[in-house]
């Protein structure tokens, strides 16, 4: 039969109590056959995903969500539906570089849009992308970039836009903050 021993500290002034629940069930809690510290909720990161903005992209030729507070975060994850330009396709950028481009070619007309995402390491400002056409007609090329766009912990807004100056149609943007 393995023991239970009470070893308080001699140093501490304070009171450490066990309580029992408010019930009337029998439970049980087994502790760990291992050596170590056990661990409380406040222990435990926050690793949550937070939606911080919808951008509509169905008319203009940028669009911005202001008013963040990016400090709490790693990441941003920005998730692109149906993003579409009057000409077609779109080559959606930010802080003056293209970060996903589906471009429509000869069979495919002009209802293609982009669909993808990107991750943005907030501690750098790097970026990565991954896109799709919408339609995947054939024809269609889907070019995805990386690189730095300069969005960081500190910044406080965002701002998408065609690189070639086109008229958002249709499609909308999303950014999440990730901790």
């Amino acid at each position: 039969m393995s023991k239970i021993a009470l070893e308080p500290n001699a140093s501490g002034t304070g009171t450490f109590s066990i309580a029992s629940p408010n019930s009337n069930s029998n439970r049980t809690l087994t502790l760990p056959d291992a050596t170590g510290t056990l661990a409380t909720t406040a222990d435990i990161p926050d690793a949550g995903t937070t939606l911080l903005g919808t951008m509509n992209t169905t008319s203009g030729t940028s669009v911005t969500l202001s008013g963040l507070t990016l400090t709490d975060y790693k990441y941003l994850w920005l998730e692109f539906r149906g993003v579409s330009t009057t000409v077609g396709g779109a080559a959606l950028s930010f802080n003056s570089g293209v970060l996903v481009r589906a471009t429509p070619g000869s069979s495919s007309g002009t209802s293609e849009s982009t669909n993808g995402s990107a991750i943005v390491w907030l501690s750098t400002g790097v970026f990565s992308s991954w896109a799709a056409g919408g339609n995947q007609a054939s024809g269609v090329a889907t070019t995805v970039y990386s690189g730095v766009c300069g969005i960081t912990n500190a910044s406080t807004s965002v701002t998408f836009g065609d690189w070639f100056s086109n008229t958002f149609d249709a499609g909308s943007i999303r950014i999440y903050g990730v901790k």
